[in-house]
Order: structure tokens, then C-alpha cells, then sequence
């Protein structure tokens, strides 16, 4: 287990862990604790492995508020397969993961987490990164979205009045 403390404001933790040589060696780790200052921050726990091929990596983790004793359990997965089938390569999966833990109470925080690995992600390097308050880049879609539906909707009914309102003229909507 490797620790590197904060590298800016938002980033918390980056902690380089190892996957188990072998599926019986498991272990539970502990990052350093942190604190978070206000209330409503979010967290954003990534998992990246960029080294694994046709294999599994797996960490079980939980966001302890040293302070109450509140636990946020998450589980982040990363897997790569690839091979040749019928002449063909193929791969499939992602070696990375994220998930989103949030909104948090004020307090000093610990990550608890095991790693476990299958077939070619045991013994492979893991990079778990904690990111506090980073917006959700989802939200900035949704209200995009939203923005732009509003223009389309309204632009849809003014057609479809407008086609029933030349509808009984003696030049209807459409005809040239």
C-alpha cells in the first residue's frame, strides 16, 4: 500500500494498492484520514487498472466517519478480456471504475478497502483515487437537455398551430 497525501483541494487520496498474488491472500487496508469541511460534499472514488488483461480486479470499500462510526459501503470492479475467435479479436470490459458517494456530513474521514483479483488481475497494480466535491459532469447533460427541450417544445406546437390554423385557407399549410 502506497499513500500520497493531497495534491490539490479537491483530490483527497491516491492510493497505489496491489491485487493479491493468489485469491487467498486478501487483506483489508486503511487510507489516511481526511477531512471533509462542509456539508453536502460529494466524493468521487475512482479505480484504475491499466495494466490488466483477461482478468478481474475488485475492491470492497467503506467511507468510516471516524466520528459517528457512519459507514457508506461501495464496490469497484475493473475487468479486460480479450482474445481471438473465428479469426476475429475481440475485448470487452473497462479498466477503470467509479462511484459516487455523497452528500457527506462535515468530519474526518478513513477509506477501508480489500482488494481481490481473478485469473490475470492478481498481483496487478490499482490506482484508487478519492476526489472530493467534483461536479458530476451528468447534471451539466440533464440541465442541457432540459434547455433544450423547452425551444423544441414550443417550436413543435407553434408548427402544429400554425398547420391548423391554414388549414381551412385557400392556401393550405404545405402546398406550394
Amino acid at each position: 500500500l502506497a499513500y500520497r497525501a493531497r495534491c490539490d483541494d479537491a483530490e483527497l487520496a491516491t492510493l497505489y494498492v496491489t491485487a493479491p498474488a493468489t485469491t487467498a491472500d486478501a487483506r483489508v487496508d486503511f487510507s489516511e484520514p481526511f477531512e471533509i469541511l462542509e456539508r453536502g460534499e460529494n466524493l468521487h472514488v475512482e479505480l484504475s487498472v491499466p495494466s490488466i488483461v483477461n482478468g478481474w480486479v475488485g475492491v470492497e470499500g467503506a467511507l468510516v466517519n471516524e466520528l459517528d462510526g457512519a459507514v457508506r459501503v461501495f464496490a469497484l470492479e475493473a475487468e479486460r478480456y480479450s482474445g481471438v475467435s473465428g479469426g476475429e479479436s475481440w475485448s470487452e470490459g473497462s479498466r477503470s471504475d467509479d462511484e459516487w458517494l455523497g452528500p457527506l456530513a462535515p468530519g474526518r474521514y478513513r477509506l477501508r478497502f480489500s482488494t481481490a483479483g481473478f485469473e490475470g488481475g492478481l498481483g496487478h497494480k490499482a490506482r484508487l483515487r478519492v476526489v472530493r466535491d467534483e461536479p458530476r459532469l451528468a447534471y451539466f447533460g440533464w440541465a442541457a437537455l432540459l434547455l433544450f427541450l423547452v425551444p423544441l417544445t414550443t417550436s413543435f406546437f407553434a408548427i402544429l398551430f400554425e398547420r391548423k390554423r391554414w388549414e381551412s385557407s385557400a392556401h393550405p399549410w404545405g402546398e406550394g
